[in-house]
């Protein structure tokens, strides 16, 4: 069985680490950092925390204090892992785990690298766009094996090919995530013994 997960939002709380970002600029003067955030994310490009704090810093009189301050807010990232899911992980197995997120790519790993996340995958993947071609790739790639894909937006299921990913399961992480996500597992695991039972037996059949 392989695990695929999203990391913001799903392995990451990204609200905390919001709260962080407007509390270190709040303490350097600027007090609007939340509307300031929120103007930047409504671009259209992956949001890069480094190019935000640049510009604020430059347009507020902080010239050369976002390296700094960057370098704070990413140290403050490792409480933030969910640790069901971390927990989860570990008990799958590195080799059978993979993230796979969605946004500028220094962010994303400077992010999964300050909170270990990357230690416990076999690798991580940063698309600034739609996951399909990545996720049908890993199904491919292991076509023997389920697939688990977990994700807070559905919205990251709706344009996967399903009918060349047979081995793929979804669970989207709501408020129920975590109870849906271990029954896919445990139901995955079950149907994944199950077909090796079938081939020993059909390799082996039974003496009659």
């Amino acid at each position: 069985m392989k695990l695929i997960v999203d990391f913001d939002d799903t392995i990451f709380d990204t609200g905390k680490l919001k709260e962080v970002i407007f509390s270190t600029l709040h303490k350097i003067g600027i007090h609007n950092g939340e509307e300031l955030y929120m103007r930047e994310r409504a671009k259209e490009t992956p949001f890069s925390l480094h190019s935000f704090l640049h510009r604020i810093c430059t347009e507020n009189g902080y010239e050369g204090e976002s390296n700094l301050l960057y370098e704070n807010i990413m140290e403050e990232c490792h409480p933030f892992v969910n640790k069901a899911l971390i927990s989860i992980l570990q008990n799958t197995g590195k080799e059978n785990c993979y993230v796979v997120t969605h946004g500028d790519d220094t962010f994303q790993r400077d992010k999964i690298n300050s909170t270990k996340v990357s230690d416990l995958v076999e690798e991580v993947i940063v698309v600034p766009g739609s996951k399909k071609e990545i996720i049908e790739s890993l199904c491919a790639r292991f076509p023997n094996e389920e697939i688990i894909f977990v994700d807070d937006k559905s919205r990251f299921f709706n344009d996967i090919h399903m009918e060349i990913c047979p081995n793929l399961k979804t669970v989207l992480y709501n408020e129920h995530g975590l109870t849906n996500l271990m029954a896919e597992i445990e139901a995955s695991r079950r149907e994944e013994q199950n077909k090796k039972a079938d081939n020993e037996n059909s390799v082996f059949p039974k003496m009659r």
